[in-house]
């Protein structure tokens, strides 16, 4: 049956993408890794903070720091 065949190839598609986002520290390693969903919150792993250049790419610097406009943030 050709839905439940669909059903199962985008559950793989999520269970792929979600295996990605736990192997990778960063937003940048998940989209250079192939990651197009948003399966995850990616967190500094220093201060927690998703704002942090370092969330977005793991090579910057901890900033400490939530907020906007952060040169090497995807929120920048």
């Amino acid at each position: 049956m050709k839905v439940t065949a669909d059903l199962k190839k985008e559950k793989d598609l999520w269970a792929d993408q979600a295996d990605l986002a736990q192997r990778v520290d960063c937003i940048d390693c998940f989209h250079k890794g192939g990651g197009f969903l948003r399966v995850r919150m990616f967190l500094c792993p220093i201060c927690g903070h998703k704002r942090c250049p370092k969330a977005t790419n793991h090579r910057l610097k901890c900033t400490g720091s939530n907020e906007p406009g952060q040169k090497g943030s995807m929120y920048e």
